[in-house]
């Protein structure tokens, strides 16, 4: 333990004693006799040392390659498996032999590796910022120019409903202008039927004033041979005839009062009673005057069926009523063609409370 204690001492100590031998021996045999030629003659002794031995070094190597590259291609000419092992064995003892001084190597590629990495790191954050600065910025870009789109598209959504309200004003103004002219047809209607009844009425006044009994008995004898003359199968088929005319001016005398009570109700109510019929008209279909045309109650609900059946579609007015002149025949056809105002305050009836 204590040898191993003064080893060191001893060598500095042996070293520097060295040192200075040799400096006095430089210095008494200079020509000069000057210790720094002294000094410098000990450095470049020392430099042409290290010189040599590192041309020793190499050249050693260099002769050790040449002899192993001589052996190995002499033992490659006989066996080339053989060459291979051996140069294979001899790379791996080399580099058990240059491990130290390759690890120190590659703790310098490992410092400058993390060194460059730093350095990247550094690079990609700074383009890092600078992309999401540029990219939130066209972001704010995008959202100005949407914000403004939505504020056009506001104003516009604005605009058409300003028109569509206008609109509807034109539609309660066509509404009520078709309603003055079924009126005004209905009331004509009612004038010619009244006028009609009053020229029946005044004949049939004529003819009873004209019958008398005394005549009315004197040809009772003659009437009753013409009868019994006549075959039953004749008298009943007039029978038959006076019965339909009955049942025909009932149908117009119906159609009429119908007519009338209508009229009468939306002159009693007044402008006002256009919004509450409308909106009645949500709550059924028997309340609209379309149906007063349209004496069979299946006419009337297959009216109503297809009417509902278009309110899903895309379809116009003419549309719907050449849909339903088609489904339903001729005389609905007819009808329709004959008050198409209804029609379509009917239609559009049934839209809204769609």
């Amino acid at each position: 333990m204590k040898n191993n204690t003064l080893r060191a001492p001893l060598i500095k100590a042996g070293v520097v004693l060295g040192i200075f031998a040799l400096l006095v021996y430089f210095t008494s045999t200079s020509a000069e006799g000057s210790v720094w030629n002294s000094l410098g003659s000990i450095i470049v002794f020392l430099f042409r040392t290290v010189q040599l031995a590192v041309g020793l070094a190499l050249s050693l190597l260099i002769c050790l390659a040449v002899l192993i590259g001589i052996f190995l291609g002499a033992v490659a000419l006989v066996n080339r498996d053989g060459a291979r092992r051996m140069y294979e064995a001899l790379v791996e003892t080399v580099g058990r032999w240059l491990q130290p001084c390759t690890g120190l190597l590659r703790r310098d590629r490992a410092a400058e590796l993390e060194a460059r990495l730093e350095s990247f790191g550094q690079e990609l954050k700074t383009e890092l910022s600078s992309g999401l600065n540029r990219t939130a910025r066209e972001l704010r870009e995008a959202q100005e120019v949407l914000e403004n789109k939505l504020q056009s598209l506001v104003s516009r959504l604005r605009d058409m409903e300003e028109k569509a309200e206008q609109k509807a004003g034109a539609d309660q103004v066509e509404e009520l202008a078709a309603t003055v002219a079924d009126s005004g047809e209905t009331l004509a209607k009612l004038d010619q039927a009244i006028a009609r009844i009053e020229a029946e009425v005044k004949k049939a006044m004529d003819q009873v004033q004209a019958v008398s009994p005394d005549s009315l008995l004197g040809d009772l004898p003659a009437r009753i041979e013409a009868l019994e003359s006549q075959e039953g199968s004749g008298v009943e088929e007039k029978i038959v005839a006076l019965q339909e005319e009955i049942v025909a001016i009932r149908r117009g005398l119906d159609e009429t009062m119908s007519a009338v009570q209508v009229i009468t109700s939306r002159v009693e109510a007044g402008p006002a009673a256009g919004g509450d019929e409308s909106g009645s008209g949500n709550g059924g279909e028997e309340e609209h005057r379309l149906f007063s045309y349209f004496e069979d109650p299946a006419d009337r609900a297959k009216l109503a069926e297809l009417v509902g059946s278009t309110l899903k579609k895309d379809m116009t007015y003419s549309q719907v009523m050449e849909f339903i002149g088609q489904e339903m025949g001729p005389e609905a056809a007819r009808i329709i063609s004959e008050h198409p105002s209804l029609t379509k305050d009917y239609i559009r009836q049934r839209r809204r409370s769609a």
